[in-house]
């Protein structure tokens, strides 16, 4: 299957795109440099795609299974994830500007580069906290956000700027 297949099943929507998933658990879906802006992809199973580059702004990922996906470059500025399972996906260098993580899991999440993560919180925050495993958000010496391997504290939903940008 091609990239262009994998974009035109993801747009037939979850039902489609995860009854395709389950028949092909060890494919990892090419979605490079997609254009998914504004896609409803709530709950879909996406476990391990290439999302590198992709445009994904704007878009509800809510609940959605996004383990190990490579999200490098990827813009999800504005994109809904909240409740999302995020663990040991790669966020180098992805824009997160003004994404709702709320109640997402980031465990074992790579942030380094240039990981834009401003205000990715919502404006009333929930009292739950964001599960963050041992991933967490440090500022790097360029005043941007990455993530410091090994750390153990949370990202908590306390705040509600989570950057320097």
């Amino acid at each position: 299957m091609t990239e262009t297949d994998h974009v035109s099943l993801l747009r037939q929507g979850k039902t489609a795109w995860s009854a395709w998933r389950e028949a092909n658990p060890s494919i990892h879906p090419d979605l490079r440099e997609a254009n998914l802006n504004g896609a409803h992809l709530a709950g879909a199973l996406l476990r391990g795609a290439d999302l590198g580059k992709a445009n994904l702004s704007r878009a509800n990922l809510t609940g959605a299974i996004l383990g190990g996906c490579d999200f490098s470059g990827a813009d999800l500025s504005g994109a809904t994830l909240s409740r999302a399972n995020l663990g040991r996906a790669i966020l180098r260098d992805a824009n997160l500007s003004r994404a709702n993580l709320s109640e997402a899991n980031l465990g074992a999440a790579d942030l380094r580069g240039r990981t834009s993560v401003s205000r990715i919180l919502p404006e009333r925050p929930s009292p739950m906290p964001i599960s963050a495993g041992r991933a967490s958000v440090e500022p790097s010496s360029e005043g941007r956000t990455s993530a410091a391997p090994g750390s153990a504290r949370p990202i908590s939903a306390e705040r509600t700027s989570i950057g320097l940008i």
